[in-house]
């Protein structure tokens, strides 16, 4: 029988359903099956729709429906995990069955479904159906390859060792377009995790440059001050050797992992850079692209926010992810198994899927962690509460269920790495610019002078890729979509400037919160940026970039005094008189060449100010010849197509307190291009009567 057949009642055990294999022509690859015969509701189950009743799934599957045959597998399990529970299935996706479950417990329910009474506690599960790994697997499609972890027959939570490996080995023999690593360049300093072959200690070891050999890096979080590290005073006795009981728990967790994979040496922060030697301190960070691309695997602590929490032990022994047997693929003798996927871990694997850099735990929250696991080839991150993998090829999860996922763990969509190895730069590699730019000033830092170094190896990566010449965080060669930053997540909001100097008032180091909306949307405006968006009708010309590094690294700290010099159309901005304590002002832009103006209205023309300091400018008199503090321009960048098409620029201040003519960047404009009443402007633009010359510091 080609269906759903009969149980066999063991002795005094649950009989597994069983299922004969595909029919001819169907295959792992094949397409996921679906239910040509029971209508399901895909648009939203909370909004009234029905579904049908578990029967129906089974009397489909007993005719020979394939789908259903695997929504039976599911149903089957909810029955044994909760059976308090009755079963309302909605429908399959891939190896997953959507389910909705409700019992009789009486509830006021505000989304009803027809077909459950009235006020019945509905719960809405995912279940996946797989094999073992390492066991026989089925030819079905829609079945995956699954790891338990816990429980009586799952793997040991605790037992990382045996699942890095395999990971490693699968990279290292199957992945053509992840390094390798296994014989690099090494860093100047490592740690020797195996001196001696004693555990109790191990030691500091300087003037490998130049040599081959391979080691693992750790990616973690400080949390504040870290006692052991090395300094000028110390550095002798580290290269002595080093108590392993000194050391914070996750220095030694990364120890015992560096260990356990068989590598001699091991790369962290707090150890391998002179904390108290600035010089040394600027080239070694200077170096983390090198660093973590070239290390064999990076250790990812992110279950700590700080160095003391350790991230081997911490709440994974209690973790259990362990499936129900449901069913037997007769002619192929394969147990299927069934598990609810909300025992998967999802924190942290996103960093670099769906577009996102986004990535949950202390790692996702720390400035300089984001470069770390973006140049890392290979990346293994300890999460709570299980391990992910993440390679230029591959994302994987210790319970596997990432792995059979082909949007989830394939290839990522945004892969560093592979990014860049291209041999032409792209100028799409700008726009992954902007987003880096846009997460990690999101994140937190310690230092706010630290922000340009946290992305000094990055900023390399990009340099040696093609993208140019780097200007205090932004490229010269996209100069013009660079500039174009706002402040804060929400427009309107502003931010802080930052004190002392970071960077020029052009550049977005200038401030706390940066944030590229334009260009990637926010939660107010959902447009998101597109492969080929770009600026048309490019106004502004660069006619000198003055702009120095602090120290030996060209891509860390910025001097005092960076500029540069514009061409491009200026005209005055002022606040049309009586709408001065308005909310939303009317903003009045005025010719400098001759005595025209234009009144704009906030229905087409937008101002949003970079600080919040600069609201104190409502109820000010604003314009020429006020006798005021403030005399703001509007200096025109370009056009923007996004839906629609919208004039883009910078809110000028110029500043009486520099010699010469120079200006600071105070906010940021636009207007819409093709409304009625903004064609007068347009046309003062493109008269070029207004341009101008503009030192913007």
């Amino acid at each position: 029988m080609a269906g759903v057949q009969s149980r066999d009642l063991g002795e005094g055990n649950r009989s597994l359903i069983r299922i004969s294999a595909p029919p001819i022509g169907m295959s792992k690859s094949s397409p996921i099956p679906e239910c040509k015969n029971v209508e399901v509701p895909w648009d939203d189950i909370s909004a009234g729709y029905s579904s049908p009743c578990l029967e129906v799934w089974m009397e489909c599957a007993s005719s020979g429906c394939h789908a259903c045959r695997l929504a039976q597998l599911g149903a089957e399990y909810l029955s044994l995990a909760e059976p308090e529970y009755r079963v309302h299935l909605l429908g399959t996706y891939g190896a997953r069955m959507m389910t909705v479950l409700w019992t009789g417990n009486v509830r006021y329910d505000p989304f009803p479904i027809d077909g459950l009474p009235m006020g019945d506690t509905i719960k809405e599960r995912t279940v996946y159906l797989y094999t073992k790994v390492g066991a026989k697997p089925t030819s079905w499609p829609g079945i995956g390859v699954g790891r338990d972890i816990g429980g009586q027959n799952g793997q040991d939570p605790k037992d990382y060792a045996s699942v890095v490996l395999e990971w490693l080995d699968t990279c290292l023999q199957g992945h053509p377009a992840c390094r390798k690593n296994t014989s690099v360049s090494l860093p100047s300093r490592l740690l020797d995790v195996h001196s001696g072959q004693r555990e109790n200690s191990i030691h500091l070891v300087s003037g490998l440059k130049g040599q081959a050999g391979s080691y693992t890096a750790l990616s973690h979080c400080w949390g504040g001050t870290i006692d052991v590290r090395t300094t000028k005073d110390n550095i002798s006795s580290h290269e002595a050797g080093i108590q392993f009981s000194d050391l914070p728990k996750n220095f030694q967790d990364a120890v015992t992992v560096t260990r356990a994979v068989g590598l001699r040496y091991l790369w962290i922060d707090a150890l391998c850079i002179i904390q108290d030697d600035q010089t040394d301190w600027e080239v070694e960070s200077g170096n983390m692209a090198s660093i973590y691309q070239q290390a064999y695997f990076v250790i990812g602590a992110n279950v700590s926010p700080n160095a003391d929490g350790g991230f081997l032990d911490y709440g994974r022994k209690g973790f259990c992810c362990e499936g129900k047997a449901v069913g037997v693929v007769e002619e192929e003798q394969t147990v299927i198994y069934a598990r609810s996927t909300g025992c998967h871990s999802d924190h942290g694997v996103d960093m670099m899927l769906g577009g996102s850099l986004h990535s949950r735990g202390p790692l996702g929250q720390r400035a300089w962690t984001l470069q770390e696991s973006l140049l890392a080839s290979r990346l293994v991150t300890f999460e709570e509460p299980e391990i992910v993998w993440k390679c230029t090829s591959a994302t994987f999860c210790q319970c596997a269920y990432r792995d059979q996922q082909p949007a989830l763990g394939g290839q990522p969509v945004f892969s560093l790495n592979a990014l860049l190895a291209g041999p032409v730069w792209s100028p799409e590699g700008y726009m992954d610019w902007y987003r880096v730019v846009q997460e990690v000033a999101k994140r937190n830092i310690t230092k706010a002078s630290d922000m340009l170094p946290c992305l000094s190896g990055l900023a390399r990566r990009f340099h040696d890729s093609g993208a140019g010449t780097y200007l205090a965080g932004l490229w010269l060669q996209d100069l013009p979509m660079g500039l174009l930053w706002s402040a804060g997540q929400y427009y309107h909001t502003g931010s802080t400037a930052i004190t002392p100097y970071r960077g020029p008032s052009w550049s977005w180091t200038s401030i706390q919160h940066p944030f590229y909306g334009i260009l990637f949307g926010d939660e107010w405006d959902r447009r998101s940026w597109e492969p080929g968006m770009k600026l048309y009708r490019i106004h502004i010309e660069l006619l000198r970039a003055d702009c120095k590094p602090k120290g030996k690294d060209p891509f860390g700290e910025v001097s005092v005094g960076c500029s540069i010099t514009v061409a491009a159309p200026l005209m005055e901005l002022w606040v049309h008189p009586g709408f001065e304590d308005n909310e939303d002002p009317v903003w009045v832009v005025r010719s400098i060449s001759e005595e025209h103006c234009i009144v704009t209205s906030y229905s087409w023309f937008y101002l949003y100010f970079d600080s919040r300091k600069y609201k104190q400018l409502r109820g000010a008199k604003v314009g020429k010849g006020t006798g005021g503090p403030w005399c703001l321009f509007v200096l025109f960048v370009g056009d923007l197509c996004r839906g629609r098409m919208s004039a883009q620029g910078l809110v000028l201040n110029k500043r009486p307190d520099v010699s010469g003519v120079a200006y600071e960047r105070v906010g940021i404009c636009e207007y819409d291009v093709y409304n009625e009443e903004s064609k007068g402007l347009t046309q003062m633009i493109d008269s070029g009567n207004e341009r101008g010359i503009a030192k913007i510091i």
